[in-house]
């Protein structure tokens, strides 16, 4: 007869070798056990430092606003006004808004269409110049009157609006 694995042995070599393939199983179990919870752990450290970070940034930041904010009202000069408010516009993200043109409060696209004829306008072309100049100043052009795209930074408008009375 041949003689079976030990596994499907009766009796306690059949018992031994079950048990030691239950060690082996608990103990690849720790292992990947400890080694996850070490990654979350690493994980969570680098979470930590990057939100520690982070903060300290927002407390610079702060500060350095509110040294501006303080400057800009007590300045003597319009320069340093100017300058402490375009900064300002810049520490707190006004200066992304000016940049995008699109808004509700007026029609860009008027200003930007009448900004390139502007500029496509030879300096012989009087009656042209003379059209495109009396149609903007005797109405809001695209709505660029609107007060509220001036009270949302300490310096300027939106660009498009800044080009166009540049130009």
């Amino acid at each position: 007869h041949p003689t079976p694995p030990p596994s499907l042995m009766p009796g306690p070599r059949k018992a031994v070798a079950t048990t030691h393939v239950w060690t082996a199983f608990l103990l690849r179990g720790l292992v990947w056990a400890s080694e996850t919870l070490l990654l979350v752990l690493l994980i969570l450290s680098g979470i930590a430092q990057a939100m520690k970070a982070f903060f300290n940034t927002l407390l610079v930041n702060h500060s350095n606003i509110s040294r501006r904010h303080a400057a800009r009202n007590t300045t003597d000069t319009f320069l340093i006004w100017q300058l402490t408010s375009v900064e300002l516009d810049r520490l707190e993200g006004h200066q992304v808004w000016k940049e995008v043109p699109h808004s509700k409060s007026f029609d860009h696209r008027v200003l930007e269409h009448t900004t390139h004829q502007l500029r496509g306008i030879g300096s012989g072309d009087i009656r042209g110049l003379m059209h495109l100049l009396r149609s903007g100043l005797s109405r809001n052009m695209g709505g660029m009157c609107n007060t509220s795209l001036y009270r949302k930074t300490f310096y300027g408008t939106k660009q498009v609006i800044e080009n166009y009375l540049q130009e």
